[in-house]
């Protein structure tokens, strides 16, 4: 009973701190936590060398883009594109715009404070459009969908990466070794929320959605959503 309380006393402050984004306490553990892991960069950078990617002349959406470190990968391992990072939290845009700078990308790398439900872009404006770890913020994940539909040229693709619910904290013990208390406590906090998602809801958000066309590949515990637009 009081473990039931405790976890329903989390999920709210969960809610009250960051209804739809990261508070500035959690920007700094994230982003710490990720810069530290062997596991996410390699995660990240197989990412951004994967041919499709290398192989984009032109401009990439990045929704919910944390510190920027997935863009930044991209932009080194491919030249010829652009790169238009949007997330929710203002501190993590901020910490994103130190990373850009450090790494000298930021003639490449753009960032803007933003939801993924109002893309402040014209219909047909990216040539691909990728997420990490963020579905899981979003309220209304159909409503996302339609709104990266929207901005995504035709016969082009969007890639949606985010973790099964629920995380196994034991996965990541030789990654974050160092850190495993802080790590279990992060994900035990991650666990009690509502908003991830399976394989079975993944699929009845896309055909809720505008897309009509996609496939999910796993990664042990991450998924990769693959979106085509016609």
């Amino acid at each position: 009973m009081l473990n039931r309380k405790i976890q329903k006393f989390v999920k709210q402050t969960l809610k009250n701190i960051a209804p739809e984004g990261t508070s500035f306490l959690a920007t700094i553990i994230y982003s710490y936590i990720i810069k530290k892991s062997d596991y996410y960069t390699k995660y990240l950078k197989m990412i951004a060398k994967s041919n499709e990617i290398k192989q984009i002349n032109g401009t990439i959406l990045d929704v919910g883009s944390g510190p920027a470190y997935l863009p930044i990968y991209i932009a080194k391992s491919n030249p010829n594109c652009k790169i238009i990072c949007v997330d929710a939290s203002l501190s993590m845009v901020l910490i994103a715009k130190q990373n850009v700078s450090k790494a000298k990308l930021t003639e490449f790398i753009k960032l803007k404070k933003g939801k993924v439900y109002n893309l402040n872009f014209p219909n047909k404006f990216f040539d691909f459009v990728i997420s990490t770890s963020s579905l899981h913020y979003w309220k209304n994940p159909v409503k996302a969908f339609n709104e990266i539909y929207r901005v995504l040229k035709d016969g082009h693709e969007a890639w949606i990466f985010d973790v099964y619910k629920p995380i196994p904290p034991q996965q990541f013990f030789p990654v974050y070794d160092k850190y495993r208390r802080l790590v279990v406590s992060i994900f035990n906090l991650y666990n009690s929320r509502d908003s991830f998602y399976n394989t079975q809801k993944i699929n009845k958000i896309i055909q809720q959605s505008h897309f009509k066309r996609s496939y999910i590949e796993n990664f042990k515990i991450f998924y990769k959503i693959v979106l085509q637009k016609a």
